[in-house]
């Protein structure tokens, strides 16, 4: 797969979940839903600046103490907002929270899929499931799902290719 100038900056993104340069074209390489992700961006058009912001401070979370949960939390109420504010960073990664993390991760891949219903009261956060917003849901899926990935828990979830593909026109 060649990747243009313009695709190699925007998988910078992925930096903190995958390491730098030539480990994230290999996770676009190998990991479709990294270049869905990527394809989706570029199909949305050009990202508000509040987008770009929240989409830093995704990149930042880790799999950090007892601020995970409130991290992704707060990252969820950023998206549906769409207003940045900031978020702890430990750098220390703690896999037992896989499972305090899961319900949250549960409901915000249902509402980037569609399932507002199956959401619950994340639904009501994230608001009108715009192409901006299903994107950054998406993205905060797939990192913290590949940051807490391993070990015997079973994977967490991220939405479906759908969530991401841009509608026909």
């Amino acid at each position: 797969m060649e990747l243009t100038q313009e695709q190699l900056e925007r998988l910078k993104q992925w930096r903190n979940v995958y390491g730098g340069g030539e480990r994230c074209v290999m996770a676009a390489q190998s990991d479709p839903r990294i270049r869905e992700l990527l394809d989706f961006e570029f199909a949305i058009g050009p990202l508000p600046g509040e987008a770009i912001t929240i989409r830093e401070r995704i990149v930042g979370v880790e799999g950090c103490h007892e601020r995970l949960v409130r991290n992704i939390e707060d990252l969820l109420c950023m998206v549906g907002a769409m207003q940045p504010s900031h978020i702890a960073y430990c750098g220390s990664v703690n896999p037992e929270l896989v499972e305090a993390v899961r319900p949250i991760l549960t409901a915000a891949a249902a509402w980037a899929d569609g399932r507002t219903e199956e959401a619950g009261e994340w639904a009501e956060v994230l608001g009108e499931p715009t192409p901006q917003k299903r994107w950054l849901v998406a993205c905060l899926c797939k990192t913290v799902a590949t940051q807490l990935a391993g070990g015997d828990a079973e994977p967490l979830p991220e939405p479906g290719s759908d969530a991401i593909r841009p509608a026909k026109a």
